[in-house]
């Protein structure tokens, strides 16, 4: 496991996370905090969060988040912080990795803290905390926000049976690299990692260079060595790096010492680099931010590829109760055509006053009678994703 910088969020993730974290919301509040079955939960968040898949590839060097080892474009996405117990990040950028199939299936579904009580809990709507993350403390290394090189390491040891490499914990009593390394299963790749990378890292010509001529000597290792850190360390998409710094850290320190030549930093690695603030769950839109919250969540609803009516009707009477709007300035707010505009708008007019017209004026006029009775009425609930279980 190594540091990952993500880099900007992609929109079409964007896109996604705006009309389905609405959705969600709505119906979280319409069952007053009644948990999903299970079959619920599969069926609304285990969609929409694909599309992240080939940026975090790229981002990740074509690597597993978790065990480094090399992984196609069209892997799994894989939620750091489960869906089953934040549902509300399923669609979060700062909460997803591209992992292999064996880090995702053995990661299981909790999600250990330091402080049970700190876990952030969906209590009340329509706030959502920008920080995301509240005041919790993991058991495990986010190797998006920190380098797990301060808490993993490798060395070697002689279990009776040979040489091989084994993950432990760099972090003393604090027992997080411990946690990411038993409860990721990261012991059971190393019997694949003690196969398949030992040999490579030796390169015949360092140890040649040792019984050639003084005079050629450390030319030949110097040149074998610029090949071995160029072939493990400097290039990103190498499988794990990690390893092989470690192992050129401690197997290979006689050798590094007998010829002069140095271990140079991973830079992509053991930079300080600040991480970036997460985005908000809702971009800022100046109309919505003026709407009540959860009819602002109705028209965030309604920029889906397909809309419930009654989710389109209660978005246009909100967005036009804010003051007359013409049909393109709401195909701006809803990103739907012009045309589709008006097949939503239809509905609203009542027949009575076909004679009217269906412009705008005429719907803001209409909308500043209280709305039919099959359009939901607003519900103000008060609340906020508490930040501890004991909130209230």
């Amino acid at each position: 496991m190594i540091r990952i910088q993500r880099g900007p969020e992609p929109q079409a993730l964007c896109a996604e996370r705006e009309w389905r974290l609405a959705r969600a919301l709505i119906d979280w509040h319409a069952r007053a905090g009644r948990p999903w079955t299970d079959e619920e939960r599969r069926r609304r968040f285990r969609a929409g969060y694909r599309v992240a898949s080939a940026a975090l590839v790229d981002a990740q060097n074509g690597k597993c988040a978790y065990c480094e080892i090399q992984i196609n474009d069209d892997e799994d996405v894989e939620h750091f912080r489960p869906v089953n117990l934040y549902w509300w990040l399923a669609w979060t950028w700062e909460n997803h990795f591209a992992v292999c199939g064996s880090c995702s299936h053995q990661k299981g579904p909790g999600f250990p803290l330091a402080d049970d009580a700190r876990r952030l809990l969906a209590r009340g709507l329509p706030a959502l905390p920008d920080g995301l993350y509240g005041d919790e403390s993991p058991r495990w290394v986010d190797p998006a926000i920190e380098d797990p090189r301060q808490f993993i390491g490798f060395r070697l040891f002689d279990r009776g049976a040979g040489l091989r490499w084994e993950a432990i914990g760099l972090d003393g009593d604090d027992g997080r690299g411990e946690s990411t390394i038993l409860d990721f299963e990261l012991y059971k790749r190393m019997d694949r990692q003690n196969r398949r990378f030992l040999g490579p890292m030796e390169d015949p010509a360092l140890d040649l260079a040792q019984v050639r001529a003084a005079a050629r000597r450390g030319q030949i290792a110097e040149r074998a060595w610029a090949r071995v850190i160029r072939r493990h360390l400097r290039a990103p998409g190498a499988p794990h790096r990690a390893l092989a710094y470690d192992y050129l850290t401690h197997v290979r320190a006689e050798l590094r010492r007998a010829h002069g030549v140095e271990l140079p930093p991973l830079p992509d690695i053991t930079d300080a680099r600040p991480v970036p603030a997460p985005a908000p769950l809702f971009t800022r839109d100046p109309v919505l931010d003026r709407l009540d919250p959860v009819d602002a969540l109705y028209a965030r609803s309604a920029r889906a590829p397909k809309v419930p009516a009654a989710h389109r009707e209660r978005a246009l009477i909100a967005v036009l109760a804010l003051g007359e709007r013409s049909r393109r300035q709401l195909s701006a707010v809803f990103g739907k055509t012009t045309a589709r505009i008006h097949a939503w708008l239809g509905p609203l007019v009542p027949d009575r006053v076909e004679s009217e017209g269906r412009g705008p004026a005429t719907i803001y006029r209409l909308v500043q009678q209280p709305p039919p009775s099959s359009t939901p009425a607003p519900v103000d609930v008060p609340g906020t994703l508490d930040q501890t279980a004991g909130g209230s």
